[in-house]
């Protein structure tokens, strides 16, 4: 295997940590060496999750199961108009749904280290190997930060947030997120948080100068169990005009989602599933038995080696079966 990749198989805590190299460029970002080096690098990913907390932050969970009733009565009206009877069934189908978390290949190999959906700010802290590094790294990583991090400001456990989206079957959202979609059962373990919103939670609920508006917000956070509703309130007039076949795509595509924000520990063993395009999916089994053989392969294609490897053995432990998923 090439020198300095992630190996698939994931090591012990008290093993030697392996580097991490970011995938675009291959170059060697850190690496720790020692159990004193690894106490050191544990408590960066703590300390980057601490860095905006808010003094007057909300329970998620709360406020969206306060919004049950008038998230009910709301659909209960958008059905009552379909005579047709085909928002009762896209509610059933919505009632089916999961969460989903589009993954890049370094984040694939970062979490199958820690056997953990990593939050944003610990993911970076982990590249990073360095608390300040990981933290100028999130902070740097999208031009509209400001905005993710007002909304996160609102809540208890806002930085804790792993985000995802509502899906019914399909890819979910690909670009920029990621071609690996994790889909996830988020009640299988204790949630900080959990919440369901009708869009991206970043750009709706906040201005351009980062304000958050905390009253929109509040109002349109849906409860897990009531996810249905939400998906019927907003998706009624599309699944009206679509066929019953697309109704995966009408649920959840690129910039066309329901979020999931979900906050607290997220092992690999809450997975159900890994979905990946058929020709992402095509790509990945050539290259894995092609490494099988021992036949050269570039740097590159050895990264994606070790991503496959490592879905693997997430199916082979815990049951994640790799899926080839058209849309």
């Amino acid at each position: 295997m090439t020198a300095g990749i992630l190996p698939a198989a994931r090591r012990r805590p008290d093993d030697r940590d392996p580097v991490i190299r970011p995938i675009s460029t291959g170059r060697v970002i850190s690496g720790t060496a020692n159990k004193t080096s690894q106490r050191r690098y544990s408590h960066c990913l703590c300390a980057a999750v601490e860095v905006y907390r808010s003094d007057v932050a909300m329970d998620l969970t709360e406020v969206a199961a306060g919004n049950r009733d008038a998230r009910l009565g709301e659909a209960a009206s958008v059905l009552a108009g379909d005579s047709t009877g085909t928002l009762a069934r896209f509610r059933t189908f919505a009632d089916d749904t999961l969460m989903s978390v589009s993954l890049t290949s370094d984040k694939v190999l970062c979490f199958d280290r820690f056997d953990e959906i990593l939050d944003t700010r610990r993911f970076y802290a982990a590249v990073m190997g360095d608390a300040a590094a990981g933290q100028a790294a999130f902070l740097a990583s999208w031009g509209s930060i400001h905005r993710r991090l007002a909304f996160e400001n609102l809540w208890e456990h806002g930085t804790r947030i792993v985000y995802g989206s509502l899906n019914g079957g399909g890819l979910g959202p690909q670009d920029p997120y990621g071609t690996t979609c994790l889909v996830i059962d988020p009640e299988s373990e204790q949630a900080l948080a959990l919440a369901v919103f009708p869009g991206n939670t970043a750009l709706r609920f906040t201005d351009v100068s980062g304000v958050a508006d905390e009253v929109a917000a509040k109002e349109n956070a849906t409860s897990w169990p009531e996810r249905a509703a939400a998906a019927v309130i907003e998706r009624a007039a599309e699944v009206l005009a679509r066929d019953e076949g697309e109704w995966a795509d009408v649920l959840c595509r690129d910039d066309h989602f329901l979020e999931v924000d979900r906050a607290g520990v997220l092992p690999l063993g809450m997975l159900t599933e890994t979905r990946l395009a058929p020709d992402v999916y095509d790509r990945l089994e050539e290259l894995w038995w092609a490494h099988e053989m021992a036949e050269s392969l570039a740097p590159d294609e050895m990264v994606e080696v070790d991503v496959y490897s490592a879905l693997l053995r997430w199916e082979r432990e815990h049951g994640a079966v790799i899926v080839p998923t058209d849309g």
